[in-house]
């Protein structure tokens, strides 16, 4: 095949042109396919007049592309160059902040406190049940019946107050008239809540009072248990079969682990052991209720599976194993503080989250390797205190990377001691300018002698 280079034109001095004088059959059928589908390409050409083209049996020149390197084209650069644009990419959604949004989370912070545990369950009842069908009122130190109780809670989704044994307080009353139930479980006898509390609750806001009570400890717990079954088949189509066993001498943990039992979407009956071994009456139930799941705090069951936690921490992670990613609120007490344990189990309920002592390095440990999954923190504690634990849970939760939101109920920063003030200079006393004082002359000394009297009135003898 013979070519022949093209005159060097100025204009084409950009394009490099290569132009073929064989003029077969195949080719031009070739070059016509091609023709037709650039034509096709660009469109219908517009005439600038009504002459007919004059180009026919020209040959028509194509343009050459530069041809890419082969060693460009490699997998090994291929997979370089993504690997390159890839951190690029990255950098940039760093420098521009969208990366930070995606990879971060924002926990919410938050502080209760309350002077008695009366108030600190109004100021639960306040802010995490804004109603409920369904309020819980026990005892403040029957932690038995209150520990007890978190399972119904969970049922029910009720919150949980506490009282003294003659009479509601007013806030109490109060916090129920805005909750607004159609019904008031008094837990425990009347030896416990006085009838007083009933008449109280019944002439003040007109509600209807049940009382729930057993003959001791054993018979409330069948009888509370039985009523979470019940109420969870009528919501779920099936009985609760999970349950929370603990020794109800632990006061504390007992009370804290029935946040697991409080649970709204998976509610769970408290079981009761006897050191580390469940009571009769608790493996009559686990048979009657067929559970097949009990997490046992430092305690075992026959029969279903057992998940056997020896801390709240242990607790805790076996929950959120459980539950996957819906372990993401947790409430912080002070240790062995059983009453604000036992009014956190039904709020941390609620949002399926865990109750954990607040003063205690295992609780920051398991805090910096939940922080990615924890959303909401709060600190149930007496006014003004554990706030420098606090503040070690918040930089625990703040370890990987999660952003630290303090709305207005959150820990309140204390000011710093007030100091003496040195003292004021003295303020200098005014000057009082009075006038004058005119002295009066001495009176004549009078006596008892009638010739100095007479002397004494005589008039002057003339001077000179």
């Amino acid at each position: 095949m013979v070519t022949t280079p093209r005159p060097h034109d100025d204009d084409d001095d950009a394009n490099l042109v290569a132009v073929s004088v064989e003029d077969t059959g195949r080719s031009r059928a070739i070059k016509a396919e091609q023709a037709q589908a650039a034509s096709k390409s660009k469109g219908p050409r517009l005439r600038r007049s009504g002459k007919k083209s004059t180009s026919k049996g020209k040959k028509k020149v194509r343009a050459l592309r530069p041809q890419t390197p082969d060693w460009l084209t490699s997998p090994a650069l291929t997979f370089i160059q993504a690997v390159v644009l890839a951190g690029l990419a990255f950098g940039g959604l760093q420098a521009t902040g969208v990366l930070h949004s995606i990879t971060t989370t924002t926990v919410i912070i938050k502080y209760l406190s309350g002077k008695t545990p009366i108030d600190a369950s109004v100021d639960v009842a306040r802010r995490d049940f804004n109603s409920a069908e369904t309020v819980l009122v026990i005892q403040q130190d029957d932690f038995v019946d209150g520990t007890l109780a978190a399972g119904l809670s969970g049922a029910m989704h009720a919150p949980l107050l506490l009282s003294d044994t003659e009479q509601l307080t007013p806030r109490t009353l109060d916090v129920i008239r805005e909750i607004n139930p159609k019904r008031v479980i008094l837990l425990g006898g009347e030896v416990l809540l006085s009838p007083n509390i009933q008449t109280q609750l019944e002439s003040q806001i007109e509600v209807e009072v049940v009382r729930f009570a057993g003959l001791d400890m054993q018979n409330t717990m069948v009888a509370i248990d039985n009523e979470v079954a019940r109420l969870t088949r009528e919501e779920f189509n099936r009985p609760s079969q999970r349950g929370v066993l603990v020794d109800p001498k632990d006061l504390f943990n007992a009370a804290a682990a029935g946040a697991v039992a409080a649970d709204w979407k998976n509610p769970a009956s408290m079981l009761l052991a006897d050191g580390d071994t469940a009571i009769p009456e608790t493996d009559q139930l686990v048979k009657g209720l067929n559970l097949n799941e009990v997490f046992g705090f430092n305690a075992s069951v026959a029969g279903p599976k057992v998940l056997t936690a020896t801390t709240l921490q242990e607790l805790a992670t076996l929950k959120g194993r459980e539950d996957g990613d819906r372990l993401s609120t947790v409430f912080l007490v002070p240790q062995d503080d059983t009453h604000r344990a036992m009014l956190a189990a039904p709020a941390a309920g609620k949002a399926g989250g865990v109750v954990l002592p607040v003063n205690n390095e295992d609780t920051l440990a398991w805090l910096r390797d939940a922080c990615p999954k924890i959303t909401e923190m709060t600190l149930l504690a007496p006014d003004g205190e554990f706030l420098e634990e606090y503040n070690k849970a918040i930089e625990a939760v703040s370890a990987c990377g999660a952003e630290v939101e303090n709305p207005k109920s959150s820990v309140t920063i204390p000011l710093p001691a007030e100091t003496t003030p040195p003292p004021a200079p003295p303020t200098p006393t005014p000057t009082i300018h009075l006038p004058p004082t005119t002295v009066a002359p001495e009176a004549p000394i009078i006596t008892e002698d009638p010739q100095a009297i007479e002397d004494a009135l005589a008039p002057a003898a003339p001077e000179g």
